[in-house]
């Protein structure tokens, strides 16, 4: 046992002594061409470079996470053209990263791996003390609790650093098989410029990621540019969601190349979906020939509309199955799990019946806790106005021919989620975490949280689990539960009911990255961020900033061995009311002045008058076809679609 201690302190203070090496080392400057890098992006990056100083004259758009991007890319020398230069450089960049990448990786995770198993072995201890062992073990740890608490302060800087790691090499692997099958298909010039669209976009979900996580994921403070532009779309909002009209025989007009240099550039002819379309090309259609024009099958945003319309696809459950599938899998590939049950399944439905408290979410903007099934699998709870709006969201969008989503689920009355609250070992075990084990510390936990947030009208019923009741109150915990998380073990705890709550899956199975870009160069042509523009002021989404436009790397998702995603994330802050969300009432309707959308006096121009605190640069550049293209889709929904969403 003293040798393996031994062991892990050595392993540490090679890391510590790497890590000590590569802070005292100068930084990569991402704003200068990046040559022979000795080390990973992911740690030797000079990740601040990519904005000014917060302050008041900080020059970042109002939402925007990576101000300074573009320099990054020309920097580099790579263009938003997807050309054959851009897709050698791209690749270039991302396999010398990759490489570093994983060899730091390795070093990191076995160092880490020594210390894990040690924790491991005094939890399970703590365990064994608590719930009874299962079987027999020779050579048991001791619970040693100084012991364990040293042991997570010395594994901390390592897990910390093995989650970066492993983040860049989670989604600049497959971004880099990409680029490679591009490469490999020289001829195939959609392809090329899709390979590089998703490279740079990978690229900018894993920087802003690390930004966002330095800036604690929080806002960043308002500066004069930010400032003015959020007075702006409060102030000047009819004009500032204008977009041009075009009259019934205008419409019809051939573009001509000026205006054709305004419309995306990722669009292909529904019968040709293999190529884009040039720009002399689209000159030669009409605003209504090119609103017509779909986007690739290859888009990471949104299906097509064929897609949509001959294959109207079930996503809610694609998605639903995929998490479970991968789950399911997890967890029988342990050998003890697998023997004790054969024929299990994971089921997202009867796994969030009853949670267990973690801790309180301190990033967000709303009152949210952090939450476990009884199979360990993570899921955010929340209350409040949000809490009925995000499900409703989200399915809308996938109906409208979103690719993915999060799973977000509310339900009301006796059907609502049951919270089982930590017992007195686990807040010995966690000192200094929010621990409530009672109802009344609950609501003092949320009152004294960053929400200040009163959970007390949410809540339905509460008590205490005894012999006598359990059957009854825990009717909905799996039976193949971990220990922890069995009927046996939670006598004397205490559970909670609500009047209403909403979970959402945080499913670790999932390669999800960070925010998608909404003012890069790259992303002003694409069509689906262009038509999002409509969807979002039809549903009234105040809360457009980059944070809440996600990534995803999924493999073998939806019938594709491996494709990147991009996907609107928080859709809480939506449907009417100015300083809160859900007020149906107060969602703009019609197409007089005030209304959804209406025609200025000229008839030039298409108006609309939802307020968003944050607006996409990308917006700016949506035009009466990417309206259409928009309109489109909303319009292929039937009354009995929405019933089924809502």
């Amino acid at each position: 046992m003293a040798a393996k201690t031994a062991l892990a302190m050595a392993c540490l203070a090679g890391v510590s002594l790497w890590a000590d090496e590569a802070t005292d080392s100068q930084l990569i400057d991402p704003l200068q061409p990046i040559e022979n890098p000795t080390g990973p992006l992911a740690t030797d990056l000079d990740f601040s470079r990519f904005n000014k100083k917060e302050g008041f004259f900080d020059p970042r758009e109002h939402g925007e996470v990576l101000h300074f991007f573009d320099r990054f890319l020309a920097a580099q020398g790579i263009s938003n053209e997807g050309t054959a230069a851009d897709l050698h450089r791209l690749h270039e960049l991302i396999e010398a990263d990759v490489k570093l990448t994983r060899k730091i990786e390795k070093r990191v995770d076995d160092q880490y791996d020594a210390l894990d198993k040690t924790i491991e072995k005094i939890e399970e201890a703590f365990e064994d003390q608590r719930y009874g062992k299962e079987e027999d073990e020779k050579g048991a740890t001791a619970p040693d609790l100084d012991r364990l608490f040293e042991l997570r302060k010395e594994i901390k800087p390592l897990k910390d650093e093995r989650k970066r790691l492993r983040t860049f090499l989670d989604q600049e692997e497959p971004a880099l098989d990409r680029l490679e099958s591009a490469l490999r298909q020289p001829e195939n010039a959609r392809q090329r410029i899709e390979a590089c669209g998703f490279a740079v976009r990978t690229l900018y979900s894993l920087f802003s990621d690390r930004v966002m996580a330095d800036h604690d994921d929080k806002d960043f403070a308002v500066g004069l540019r930010s400032g003015l532009q959020y007075a702006n779309c409060f102030l000047g909002r009819p004009e500032i969601n204008s977009v041009p009209y075009y009259g019934p025989f205008e419409r019809q007009r051939s573009l001509g190349s000026w205006k054709a240099k305004q419309e995306a550039t990722n669009l292909c002819d529904p019968a040709q979906p293999g190529r884009f379309l040039t720009d002399k090309e689209l000159a030669k259609l009409s605003p209504v020939a090119v609103g017509d024009l779909d986007l690739s099958p290859d888009n990471p945003m949104w299906h097509t509309r064929a897609h949509m319309e001959t294959v109207h696809p079930d996503t809610w459950s694609e998605i639903e199955n995929y998490i479970a599938d991968r789950v399911t899998e997890d967890l029988m590939d342990k050998k003890k799990f697998r023997k004790a049950h054969p024929e299990f399944r994971y089921d997202l439905h009867a796994a969030r019946r009853v949670l267990f408290w973690d801790g309180v979410k301190t990033s967000a903007t709303s009152p949210k806790i952090e939450t476990v099934d009884a199979l360990g699998q993570e899921w955010k709870m929340k209350w409040a106005d949000e809490a009925v709006v995000e499900p409703f969201g989200n399915r809308l969008r996938v109906a409208l021919g979103a690719k993915f989503c999060d799973l977000t689920y509310v339900d009301v009355g006796g059907a609502s989620h049951l919270l089982i609250l930590p017992g007195k070992e686990d807040r010995q075990l966690h000192p200094g975490d929010a621990m409530p084990l009672t109802v009344e510390e609950l609501i003092t936990v949320m009152e004294e949280s960053t929400y200040h947030f009163n959970v007390r009208p949410f809540i339905r019923d509460s008590g205490t689990i005894t012999a006598g009741n359990a059957d009854t109150i825990l009717r909905s915990l799996p039976a193949e539960g971990k220990k922890g998380y069995r009927k046996q073990d939670l006598i004397g705890r205490t559970w909670v009911s609500f009047k209403e709550s909403m979970v959402e899956a945080k499913h670790d199975v999932l390669n999800l990255g960070g925010p998608a870009a909404l003012f890069c160069d790259l992303t002003y042509g694409d069509r689906a961020l262009r038509q999002a523009f409509l969807f979002s002021l039809w549903m009234e989404d105040k809360d457009n900033k980059e944070a809440n436009f996600r990534t995803a790397w999924l493999p073998d998702f939806a019938g594709k061995p491996s494709q990147y995603i991009e996907y609107f994330h928080d859709p809480g802050f939506s449907f009417g009311g100015l300083a809160r969300s859900a007020e149906l009432n107060n969602l703009k309707v019609g197409d007089r002045p005030g209304g959804f959308l209406w025609l200025n006096t000229e008839k030039t121009k298409i108006l609309g008058s939802s307020f968003q605190i944050y607006r996409p640069g990308v917006w700016s550049d949506a035009t009466y076809s990417d309206y259409l293209a928009g309109a489109k889709h909303i319009c292929r929904l039937s009354r009995e679609d929405l019933a089924g969403v809502i």
